[in-house]
C-alpha cells in the first residue's frame, strides 16, 4: 500500500492530465468501437466535470480528483464495452483502467463499491438540461457540451501537496469527503 506522499503524487498527475483525458473522453463519444453502453457512461463522466454539486467541492485544494476518479472508473465500465478501438483508444482505456484497479487499492473495496455504484446512476442523470442519451444522440446538444468541457478545462488545477503533512491532508480530505457524500460507515 502506498503512503499519503505517493498517493498526493499520483492525485497530481492524474489531476494534471485531467484536461487531456477528458478531450480524448470527449472524441470517444462518437466512436462506434465503443458500445452504447459504454459511450453512456464516459458521457455520465464528462456531465459530472461540469456539474456543480460534485463529491468534493471545486473550491478545495482536492476539488479536480473527484473527476478524475470519476473519469477512471467510467472507463473501467466503459472497457468491456469498447470493441476494436484504435492503438490510441485502446492504449488510453488500458491506462485508465490500470488508475482505477490503482483508485481501487486507495480506496478500499466498501469505499470504491460505493464510488462505482455513483458513476452507473450518472449515465441517467440530467446535468445542465441534458441526459446522457440526449447528449449521444443530438449533435447540437453534444457541441453545446464541448463548449462548456473546454471552459471547465480551463478552470481546472492540479491538486498539488508538496510536504508529507500538506499531503496526508490531502489523502483525509479526499476519503472523507467521499465517505461523507457516498455515504460510507467506515
Amino acid at each position: 500500500m502506498a503512503n499519503a506522499s505517493e498517493w498526493a503524487r499520483r492525485f497530481e498527475e492524474w489531476t494534471s492530465s485531467l484536461s487531456d483525458d477528458v478531450q480524448a473522453t470527449w472524441d470517444m463519444l462518437t466512436n462506434e468501437s465503443v458500445a452504447p453502453q459504454g459511450r453512456r457512461w464516459l458521457a455520465g463522466a464528462l456531465s459530472y466535470t461540469l456539474t456543480q454539486l460534485d463529491l468534493i467541492p471545486d473550491h478545495e485544494r482536492a476539488g479536480s480528483i473527484d473527476d478524475a476518479f470519476v473519469l477512471r472508473v467510467a472507463y473501467g465500465l466503459a472497457a468491456e464495452h469498447a470493441g476494436k478501438t484504435s492503438t490510441g483508444d485502446s492504449a488510453r482505456i488500458a491506462r485508465m483502467t490500470h488508475d482505477e484497479d490503482l483508485l481501487r487499492d486507495f480506496l478500499g473495496d466498501a469505499l470504491y463499491a460505493k464510488l462505482r455504484r455513483h458513476v452507473m446512476e450518472l449515465a441517467d442523470k440530467e446535468v445542465r438540461g441534458r441526459t446522457v442519451d440526449h447528449i449521444l444522440a443530438d449533435e447540437r446538444a453534444r457541441q453545446d457540451m464541448k463548449r462548456e468541457l473546454d471552459i471547465q478545462c480551463k478552470k481546472m488545477r492540479p491538486a498539488h501537496a508538496g510536504s508529507a503533512a500538506e499531503a496526508e491532508a490531502l489523502t483525509v480530505s479526499v476519503t472523507s469527503y467521499l465517505k461523507m457524500k457516498l455515504g460510507a460507515t467506515h
